[in-house]
């Protein structure tokens, strides 16, 4: 057993970190969390066990066990208080043999800069601002982004997957690479990446490290397969959560999908000295294909 233990808090923490731990060995980890009043604690994701599920007013040491997880696998879910706050549980499985393990730790605002982000995603606040269709945002001048599509439930079994394009001033890829998605996710080594969790998956775009060739980043998500019912009419409420610098800073919300199989979100793009989003929200029914053949991406047969 892995006994990581935080003095007391004066806040709920945002995230519980397991931090790197052995992988294809069942884990527990200990943390000690004060909570404002008597609450219950739930939870929805398999392999996950936390005890006690009634916390009492006050400091509470909360157990979490973990089923055995594959090397490689990250874990990132959420555990609900009956108060209405949502704590984020993320971690890494690495190889058993390997000199990697990593402590965990609470946070309870935003993340640290050298925490790595594939590790720890962003904090879950309860009230953002909300974007529309068409707004601009200037997010600074060197953010780091994470952009994850998120919705409230879906009535069909599907699989959206995400894309994104890194432009030049022409609009189109220098080369087929620069599109970035499952089969070319990149690593942390380069500014846009795709990083793959547990529950869901999400971009990260370090704007310091793009180059000057690249001149728009658009984020783009699409319904795998070719079946009639795979539209984005069966997914209820998509939205968007963007994070800006390590905190979630505003959600997209994409309404009035009906038929489409592809969207575009958002562009991400320089102006002057800075960068900014816009809010596009608009879809193909055509599907992929017709958005990868606009930004100059080749679509084999």
């Amino acid at each position: 057993m892995n006994s990581r233990t935080e003095a007391q808090h004066t806040g709920l923490p945002a995230v519980l970190s397991l931090g790197r731990f052995r992988a294809d060995t069942e884990q527990q980890f200990s943390f000690s969390i004060t909570v404002p009043e008597d609450c219950t604690l739930t939870w929805d994701a398999d392999g996950i066990e936390a005890a006690p599920t009634a916390l009492r007013k006050g400091e509470n040491q909360l157990t979490i066990t973990l089923a055995p997880v594959r090397k490689g696998i990250q874990i990132y879910t959420g555990l609900q208080l009956s108060i209405g706050k949502r704590i984020l549980l993320s971690g890494m499985a690495v190889d058993p043999a390997g000199p990697e393990e990593m402590p965990g730790q609470i946070y309870t605002q935003q993340l640290p800069q050298d925490v790595p982000p594939e590790l720890f995603p962003p904090a879950y606040p309860a009230q953002l601002p909300l974007l529309q269709r068409g707004q601009r945002i200037s997010l600074g001048a060197e953010p780091v982004l994470q952009i994850c599509l998120a919705c409230e439930k879906m009535d069909r079994q599907m699989e959206i997957d995400g894309y994104a394009f890194l432009l030049n001033k022409a609009g189109k890829v220098q080369e087929e690479t620069d599109l970035i998605f499952w089969g070319n996710p990149r690593t942390m080594q380069f500014p846009v990446c795709l990083i793959s969790a547990a529950q869901e998956s999400f971009f990260r775009i370090q704007t310091s490290a793009v180059t000057e060739q690249v001149d728009k980043i658009v984020i783009c998500y699409s319904i795998y397969g070719e079946e009639a019912d795979g539209i984005f009419r069966y997914v209820h409420a998509p939205y968007l959560r963007i994070v800006v610098d390590g905190v979630e800073s505003y959600r997209f919300m994409l309404q009035g999908l009906e038929q489409e199989k592809t969207i575009t979100a958002v562009e991400i793009y320089r102006y002057q000295n800075a960068w900014r989003i816009r809010c596009v929200g608009a879809g193909y029914y055509a599907g992929l294909r017709c958005l990868c053949e606009e930004y100059g991406v080749e679509v084999a047969d």
